[in-house]
């Protein structure tokens, strides 16, 4: 007799997960953020200030959002200086209190690294088992170690506190985290956010530890702070917020290691919801009430920061886990799949560039506008020079210096050798408000210049705000630039009255042409500054030099 049992259908279970297959959305996020974060560190490390997307991005000072929020503090603190208010008056003025305040896309890269890193953490116990506490040490004392390591390549040697450290006791508490409950995770969370956010009220140190104008202690300066060196980029105590995010993310990584997407897609709802909304409330609140403690602030990793940041984080990582595990379009993805399942390689590859770049003295090259190093070929005095090849400090007025060393040459050479000079000069060229010797600034100093027009911003212009204060009064700059071009027509005077005297004297003359080529307009802005520079035209003039 038929078993009509044999052909009833019966729900089919679903097959276990695959620890060891990768979830492609993981890869993807972690790829995405490593690529922002290698972006973020070349803006950074250019010192790039021209940058779109301006804004007050969450209550911030006017910024970039290619840019952390505290550099709109940095960019007014500037503008204050150049209008001559001290420090002092600057942290007097209301525009202090926002201070590291907001929230920018680049703030949100650090946050999103250490979310999942949490992710991750369910992910890797599956696979390793019981090997999977060992393992956890030893990552834990390897990111400390390789960041350590790393920032001693470039300042010197010493107990440095970077974001590989921070990552490192994140790691710790994530995988701590999963010993408890499901309720008892959620506790730790806002347990571990409420020490921080009381801590950083209460207690001075908790925030303030090591702030001090001596420079770092390393083992080539062991009269400096040996507090600094633990706040490169937050105190080790601070670090628990980041623990915080990484903690957010493992409430994630539990649901993706059943590969249920109904339960991910639940789970970073939820996750991203609640702590979007409780991050986002607290800092309005402090918006509103001036108690700005409670606002987003990346250098202090306030506990508001970091609920928003990871809730952002959640959602963030529901929408590639939509495009690629749900939807299946993974093509585009590739690349970041490469960079989000070797992160630590390609972290530290931008690292060693960097370095490589820097030991071969062309890391000035790719920066976006002239910085520290590459200014300091225009420096007035004490500019770093070669000298029959060394490297020396030039003590002497610089532009002073090349026409002394020109006239020395003429005076010096072997009267039977043909010869050919060239003189270039760094001026005129900025730092236009101070260095410049007495005897050409006093020439021009009560000066109005009515010959340069005043005229608004052009709409070419591009978005920066270093030189309000030049379209607002050019005639301190303009003394400046005066004095330096002025420097630079007395050496040309200099050695053609050397090189007639030379030419007498060896009874030859030859008539050439002295060309000054200026390419920095009416030094009031940057030379693609329209329409101020165009008001400066190119200065040819003729002059008589002895040649050979």
């Amino acid at each position: 007799m038929h078993n009509k049992a044999t052909n009833s259908v019966t729900p089919q279970s679903h097959a276990a997960p695959n620890p060891r297959q990768r979830v492609e959305s993981v890869d993807a996020f972690r790829g995405f953020t490593i690529l922002l974060m290698v972006f973020v560190i070349a803006v950074a490390a250019a010192g790039y200030r021209n940058l779109p997307h301006e804004a007050r991005w969450f209550g911030s000072l006017p910024v970039s959002t290619w840019l952390h929020a505290e550099a709109g503090w940095d960019e007014f603190a500037g503008e204050m200086q150049e209008r001559g208010l001290t420090p002092a008056e600057t942290l007097a003025l209301p525009e202090a209190r926002l201070r590291n305040v907001g929230c920018t896309v680049t703030d949100l890269v650090a946050p999103f690294f250490v979310f999942i890193v949490g992710v991750c953490i369910p992910l890797s116990r599956s696979r390793r088992g019981g090997d999977w506490w060992r393992h956890v040490l030893s990552r834990t004392g390897m990111l400390i170690g390789a960041g350590v390591l790393y920032i001693s390549l470039i300042l010197g040697l010493s107990w440095w506190w970077g974001i590989l450290q921070a990552i490192g006791i994140a790691y710790l508490m994530g995988a701590g985290v999963m010993k408890l409950p499901p309720w008892g995770r959620w506790a730790a969370i806002f347990g571990v956010l409420a020490v921080h956010g009381l801590m950083s009220h209460y207690t001075h140190w908790w925030l303030h530890f090591g702030e001090t104008d001596r420079p770092f202690w390393t083992i080539s300066q062991i009269f400096g702070s040996w507090q600094k060196p633990l706040t490169v980029h937050c105190k080790p105590w601070v670090s628990i917020s980041y623990g915080a995010m990484t903690m957010i993310g493992v409430l994630v990584g539990e649901a993706v290691a059943t590969r249920d997407s109904r339960r991910i897609v639940r789970q970073c709802l939820l996750t991203g919801a609640v702590f979007t909304a409780i991050g986002l409330a607290g800092h309005q609140i402090g918006l509103a009430t001036g108690r700005t403690g409670l606002c987003f602030n990346k250098p202090d990793v306030t506990s508001s920061y970091a609920m928003f940041a990871s809730g952002v984080g959640a959602l963030t990582f529901l929408l590639f886990y939509w495009l690629v595990d749900m939807r299946g379009l993974k093509g585009w993805c590739a690349p970041l799949n490469v960079l989000g399942a070797n992160a630590l390689l390609a972290y530290f590859m931008q690292i060693i560039m960097r370095l490589a770049f820097r030991a071969l003295q062309i890391e000035p090259l790719f920066a976006g506008q002239p910085n520290e190093m590459l200014q300091r070929w225009a420096s007035a005095f004490d500019a770093p020079v070669w000298k029959d090849g060394v490297p020396v400090s030039e003590e002497r007025y610089l532009t002073h210096a090349i026409t002394e060393e020109a006239l020395g040459f003429l005076k010096e050479r072997d009267p039977d050798a043909p010869f050919y000079l060239q003189v270039n000069y760094t001026a005129p060229h900025d730092p236009w408000l101070e260095g410049h010797p007495e005897e050409y600034t006093a020439r021009y100093r009560a000066s109005p210049f009515p010959s340069v027009p005043r005229e608004p911003r052009h709409e070419w212009t591009l978005g920066t705000r270093a030189f309000d204060g030049a379209y607002a009064d050019p005639q301190p700059r303009l003394v400046g630039y005066c004095a330096a071009l002025t420097a630079v027509d007395a050496g040309l005077g200099q050695r053609v009255r050397t090189g007639d005297e030379v030419g007498d004297r060896l009874r030859r003359r030859v008539r050439a042409r002295g060309v000054e080529w200026v390419d920095r307009g009416a030094a009031v802005g940057e030379a693609t500054v329209p329409p101020i520079d165009r008001q400066i035209p190119t200065r040819v003039e003729t002059a008589t030099l002895a040649m050979g």
